[in-house]
Protein backbone atom coordinates (compact mmCIF):
# COMPACT_ATOMS: atom_id res chain seq x y z
CA UNK A 1 0.00 0.00 0.00
CA UNK A 2 2.95 2.38 0.85
CA UNK A 3 4.18 1.97 -2.51
CA UNK A 4 1.40 2.51 -4.30
CA UNK A 5 0.41 6.11 -2.42
CA UNK A 6 4.27 7.07 -2.92
CA UNK A 7 3.45 5.96 -6.64
CA UNK A 8 0.45 8.26 -6.84
CA UNK A 9 2.33 11.03 -5.23
CA UNK A 10 4.89 10.77 -8.25
CA UNK A 11 2.60 10.42 -10.82
CA UNK A 12 0.31 13.60 -9.70
CA UNK A 13 3.83 16.04 -9.36
CA UNK A 14 5.03 15.15 -12.78
CA UNK A 15 2.58 17.31 -14.52
CA UNK A 16 3.67 20.48 -12.18
CA UNK A 17 7.51 19.72 -12.32
CA UNK A 18 7.28 19.59 -16.41
CA UNK A 19 5.19 22.99 -16.83
CA UNK A 20 7.21 24.97 -14.45
CA UNK A 21 7.98 23.48 -11.23
CA UNK A 22 6.63 23.32 -7.78
CA UNK A 23 7.52 25.38 -4.89
CA UNK A 24 6.61 29.13 -6.37
CA UNK A 25 9.82 29.56 -7.84
CA UNK A 26 9.18 32.28 -10.54
CA UNK A 27 11.94 32.06 -13.33
CA UNK A 28 13.91 35.33 -13.40
CA UNK A 29 12.90 38.93 -14.90
CA UNK A 30 14.92 39.46 -18.27
CA UNK A 31 17.32 42.74 -17.80
CA UNK A 32 16.32 45.41 -20.57
CA UNK A 33 18.90 45.14 -23.74
CA UNK A 34 21.47 47.79 -23.42
CA UNK A 35 21.25 50.83 -24.97
CA UNK A 36 24.19 51.45 -28.07
CA UNK A 37 24.49 53.09 -31.03
CA UNK A 38 22.89 51.85 -33.60
CA UNK A 39 26.61 51.82 -35.73
CA UNK A 40 28.98 51.23 -32.83
CA UNK A 41 31.63 51.04 -35.79
CA UNK A 42 31.03 54.64 -36.29
CA UNK A 43 34.50 56.20 -36.54
CA UNK A 44 34.43 58.94 -33.36
CA UNK A 45 32.91 62.40 -34.61
CA UNK A 46 35.35 65.51 -35.40
CA UNK A 47 34.67 68.36 -33.55
CA UNK A 48 32.07 70.87 -35.45
CA UNK A 49 30.91 74.89 -35.01
CA UNK A 50 28.58 75.38 -32.94
CA UNK A 51 26.86 78.60 -33.07
CA UNK A 52 26.55 80.47 -29.56
CA UNK A 53 23.94 83.03 -29.86
CA UNK A 54 26.85 85.36 -29.38
CA UNK A 55 29.65 87.14 -31.35
CA UNK A 56 32.29 87.51 -29.22
CA UNK A 57 31.83 83.76 -28.18
CA UNK A 58 33.10 80.66 -30.19
CA UNK A 59 31.66 77.21 -29.74
CA UNK A 60 32.95 73.70 -31.34
CA UNK A 61 31.67 70.27 -30.08
CA UNK A 62 31.22 67.06 -30.88
CA UNK A 63 27.69 64.26 -30.44
CA UNK A 64 27.39 60.75 -30.11
CA UNK A 65 25.64 58.09 -28.17
CA UNK A 66 23.48 60.21 -26.26
CA UNK A 67 26.15 62.72 -25.09
CA UNK A 68 27.19 66.14 -26.71
CA UNK A 69 30.41 68.34 -25.25
CA UNK A 70 30.80 71.65 -26.20
CA UNK A 71 33.97 73.76 -25.36
CA UNK A 72 32.59 77.16 -25.16
CA UNK A 73 35.36 80.21 -25.52
CA UNK A 74 34.23 83.51 -24.41
CA UNK A 75 36.42 86.55 -25.70
CA UNK A 76 33.60 88.69 -23.99
CA UNK A 77 34.38 91.51 -21.40
CA UNK A 78 32.19 89.69 -19.10
CA UNK A 79 31.14 86.35 -17.97
CA UNK A 80 28.47 84.36 -20.13
CA UNK A 81 26.51 81.98 -19.05
CA UNK A 82 25.67 78.97 -21.80
CA UNK A 83 22.52 76.62 -22.23
CA UNK A 84 23.15 73.27 -24.42
CA UNK A 85 20.26 71.56 -25.56
CA UNK A 86 20.52 68.45 -27.48
CA UNK A 87 18.22 65.97 -29.08
CA UNK A 88 18.38 62.53 -29.52
CA UNK A 89 16.41 60.32 -31.93
CA UNK A 90 15.74 56.91 -31.28
CA UNK A 91 14.55 53.36 -32.89
CA UNK A 92 12.43 51.02 -30.57
CA UNK A 93 9.69 48.82 -31.48
CA UNK A 94 7.21 51.00 -31.51
CA UNK A 95 8.87 53.53 -33.98
CA UNK A 96 10.91 56.40 -33.73
CA UNK A 97 11.05 59.14 -30.63
CA UNK A 98 12.82 61.67 -29.33
CA UNK A 99 14.46 62.59 -25.90
CA UNK A 100 16.10 65.84 -24.60
CA UNK A 101 18.77 66.48 -22.35
CA UNK A 102 20.61 69.74 -20.91
CA UNK A 103 22.86 71.44 -18.94
CA UNK A 104 24.37 74.65 -18.61
CA UNK A 105 27.98 76.09 -17.78
CA UNK A 106 29.20 79.61 -16.49
CA UNK A 107 32.59 80.62 -18.26
CA UNK A 108 34.92 83.92 -17.17
CA UNK A 109 35.50 86.44 -19.45
CA UNK A 110 38.67 85.53 -21.46
CA UNK A 111 38.09 82.15 -20.21
CA UNK A 112 37.45 78.32 -22.27
CA UNK A 113 35.03 76.42 -20.41
CA UNK A 114 32.91 73.08 -21.67
CA UNK A 115 29.49 72.31 -21.08
CA UNK A 116 28.43 68.08 -21.56
CA UNK A 117 24.48 67.14 -22.03
CA UNK A 118 23.38 63.60 -22.12
CA UNK A 119 20.09 61.88 -23.43
CA UNK A 120 19.24 58.29 -23.50
CA UNK A 121 16.82 55.86 -25.01
CA UNK A 122 14.39 53.97 -22.66
CA UNK A 123 14.45 50.00 -24.06
CA UNK A 124 15.93 51.15 -28.13
CA UNK A 125 19.06 52.34 -29.95
CA UNK A 126 19.94 55.52 -30.55
CA UNK A 127 20.21 56.49 -34.15
CA UNK A 128 21.44 60.34 -34.15
CA UNK A 129 22.55 63.23 -30.97
CA UNK A 130 23.18 66.49 -32.15
CA UNK A 131 23.05 69.77 -29.99
CA UNK A 132 19.75 71.43 -30.42
CA UNK A 133 20.78 74.59 -29.10
CA UNK A 134 23.34 76.50 -27.14
CA UNK A 135 22.46 79.51 -25.91
CA UNK A 136 25.07 82.23 -24.72
CA UNK A 137 24.11 85.66 -22.74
Amino acid sequence: MRAMARRRLSLALLPCLLLAGCGGATPAAQAPAPVVDSNPAAPVPQNAPVDAGKDCVKAEGKCGGGVCAVTVKNDCGDPVRCELVIAVTCDSQGGTSAANGDDHVTVASHATGEVDAQAGCSGGQILRTEVQKLACK
